[in-house]
């Protein structure tokens, strides 16, 4: 059983961390690291960049689509959409993201990287 202080790596970073970075074996895996996100479970670092990619490729394309003559009356809808979106999903990843970017960038990450290079 994991006791409280192993816990604590979140505590640190806002909105999300590297999940056991202690346990990274290979240089693959510490170039894309499983994150842990708060509030939302564990990811690895491309499909968070994927999920925001994604997330911004809706939100476009609801933007032209409510921008459409066609659709009048729907801008109140994209509006509220949009904000939800941002809210609840956008803010989680992509702070997550800066966080684990943030981690990364770390002399001892960056040691990490180089010792598992050289391996």
């Amino acid at each position: 059983m994991k006791k409280f202080n192993e816990y604590t790596q979140l505590t640190e970073a806002k909105y999300g961390a590297i999940y056991e970075p202690k346990n990274i074996k290979t240089y693959e895996d510490a170039l894309d690291p499983e994150v842990l996100i708060r509030g939302m479970g564990r990811l690895l670092l491309s499909q968070i960049k994927r999920n925001i990619l994604d997330k911004y490729k809706e939100l476009a394309l609801d933007m032209r689509l409510s921008t459409n003559p066609a659709s009048a009356g729907k801008g109140a809808e994209f509006g509220e959409d949009h904000l939800y979106k941002i809210q609840n999903q956008l803010i989680y990843f992509v702070g997550a993201l800066a966080d684990v970017e943030k981690e990364m960038k770390s002399s001892q990450y960056k040691r990490k990287l180089t010792i598992l290079k050289k391996k």
